[in-house]
């Protein structure tokens, strides 16, 4: 299962179920979370998808407790298959890469969400993309020492 079915699955499972949410308020408290309401991603609106995982991510102690729990978790069916991807360590691993990528890349994607063109500040701001990306996984030094990040690529 994709991670954005995944959190669309969490949302709707609550979703129009004041027993649910009921319940799942009392979890908040038991785990010490922050009472936050469970948020949809929007796949079409997929700039949604960070602060969606962000609050999966802060919501995780509770979901997994109230999940685990939950008394149809032996019947095949949502539940049994939302607490095996909220147990699954790679989820929590995904949301939390999500949560360090995201906002370098929904900040690159809101520079061309304007009614101008903005084609000529396209390859400047490309640029800047891929050097904020390097310095995550890169030294520094290596990056500020490339002038031409193009120049490693195949056809260049």
């Amino acid at each position: 299962m994709k991670l954005d079915d995944f959190l669309v699955d969490i949302f709707y499972f609550f979703h129009n179920s004041s027993k649910r949410l009921t319940d799942f308020k009392e979890f908040q408290q038991f785990t010490e979370v922050e009472e936050e309401k469970i948020l949809k991603h929007c796949p079409t609106r997929w700039l949604s998808l960070e602060k969606v995982g962000n609050r999966t991510l802060s919501q995780l102690p509770a979901l997994k407790s109230y999940f685990a729990s939950h008394e149809d978790i032996e019947k095949p069916g949502k539940v049994k298959s939302i607490n095996k991807r909220l147990h699954d360590p790679l989820t929590e691993l995904l949301l939390l890469f999500m949560k360090f990528i995201l906002p370098i890349i929904n900040n690159f994607n809101t520079i061309f969400q304007a009614d101008e063109s903005k084609i000529g500040s396209l390859l400047p701001e490309m640029d800047r993309l891929l050097r904020k990306l390097l310095v995550k996984f890169v030294q520094m030094k290596y990056v500020k020492a490339t002038n031409d990040l193009k120049a490693g690529f195949p056809g260049q």
